[in-house]
């Protein structure tokens, strides 16, 4: 087994160490507060793997119902470097957004 030596948990437990004589007795106030709080809800397997998937279902229709047939990419980038607004802009501007936004909450919730 290898195991990591981490200098922050030194610090950490130092520290602890430290200040230990001025840890106040609240009489477990403490831990039944952090047993009553609310439990983290968990997203189940199915749910992980439904939520990418309709991620790409939508954009696939986004992709079929906007553009005709031609590089949906690149038209949706030459359309919003001429600032031109066309459906495959628009398109393109909706598909980066949704998918920052999911970006942002799936790292929030790691």
């Amino acid at each position: 087994m290898m195991i990591v030596h981490d200098p922050v948990d030194d610090l950490l437990k130092a520290d602890a160490a430290e200040h230990r004589h001025q840890y106040l007795e609240d009489g477990g106030f403490t831990l039944r507060v952090l047993d009553d709080l609310p439990r983290h809800a968990r997203v189940s397997s199915k749910q992980r793997i439904a939520i990418p998937l309709a991620f790409a279902t939508i954009a696939a229709l986004f992709v079929v119902c906007f553009t005709g047939g031609g590089n949906f990419f690149i038209d949706g980038m030459m359309d919003i470097a001429t600032t031109s607004a066309t459906p495959s802009s628009f398109a393109y501007v909706v598909l980066f957004v949704v998918f920052a936004v999911s970006s942002l909450v799936a790292a929030r919730d790691s």
